[in-house]
């Protein structure tokens, strides 16, 4: 006959211990959710470039960075504004602002930080992911008395974006020289482009959209140098040069007086023959 309980205290340490089993369960998953990871990746974070600045008054866009170039899907901007003791009192705060954009472009920025700086250092990190462009500037916008420093640095473990550069052909001019002073320039390029421009003998950039041929019209006589440069959808930029010389043309003016003189020429030398035999 079974002993009603024994029966009974079994049940209740069962119970016991999945109730304990239940709550560790929850506890884990509930911390589990609570995670917030800053990257999506394994993270090895590397400096790609820095900026600092400020003490602006009047909130007037300061240098922030210069151009830097990403390798790497994910990047980040660590940041930190500081107050500058400047004997005024502190009342509203000091705005500042930063805009990550891509190079060539004053808008259409890829990551913003904003905010107000008091009597205590603010600081955060702005965390981009982004494969369109690799080269950016970063413009800082600052007022009050204040400073900051900027610090770019990518993720080693994120994917690698293109960093392959474009390959430019150029079909003419070739390295040669030429008699006319219109010669057309004709090219192609491997990949889409976003910036396309060319130069002649160093005389500033005349942009080009989209990849055509142009006519160089006008062109002195003498050696002459040509540059195409190129930035793919990516960032990665290539140029490519070519020299050439342009001479005074051989023209058919040159030609008819040349034929002429021949002509004039046998006819004297028939005149004369004819003349001699009468004799």
């Amino acid at each position: 006959m079974i002993d009603i309980s024994f029966l009974l205290l079994f049940m209740k340490r069962t119970i016991l211990a999945l109730s304990l089993i239940l709550i560790i369960l929850v506890s884990v998953v509930a911390k589990t959710r609570n995670v917030k990871s800053e990257s999506a990746f394994s993270s090895v974070w590397v400096e790609v470039a820095r900026g600092s600045g400020g003490i602006a008054y009047n909130g007037t866009p300061d240098n922030g960075t210069d151009l830097f170039t990403i390798s790497h899907l994910e990047w980040r901007v660590r940041w930190n504004v500081t107050p500058v003791e400047s004997g005024l009192p502190v009342v509203d705060g000091s705005d500042f602002k930063f805009l990550v954009l891509p190079e060539f472009a004053k808008y259409g920025e890829v990551g913003i930080v904003s905010g107000k700086v008091f009597s205590e250092t603010e600081t955060g990190i702005l965390v981009i992911q982004n494969s369109y462009n690799r080269t950016y500037y970063i413009d800082a916008i600052v007022s009050g008395y204040t400073s900051y420093e900027l610090i770019v640095e990518e993720n080693l473990c994120s994917p690698l974006l293109d960093i392959i550069p474009p390959v430019i052909a150029i079909f003419s001019p070739e390295n040669k020289t030429y008699n006319l002073g219109n010669i057309t320039l004709t090219f192609t390029v491997d990949k889409p482009t976003s910036v396309l421009w060319y130069t002649l003998d160093i005389d500033g950039k005349i942009g080009i959209w989209p990849v055509r041929n142009l006519s160089l019209s006008g062109l002195d006589l003498g050696t002459h140098n040509l540059t195409v440069t190129v930035r793919d959808e990516a960032g990665n930029r290539a140029s490519k040069t070519v020299y050439f010389s342009v001479e005074e043309p051989f023209t058919t003016t040159l030609i008819a007086v040349a034929a002429l003189v021949l002509v004039l020429l046998d006819l004297g030398l028939l005149a004369y023959y004819f003349k001699k035999r009468k004799r």
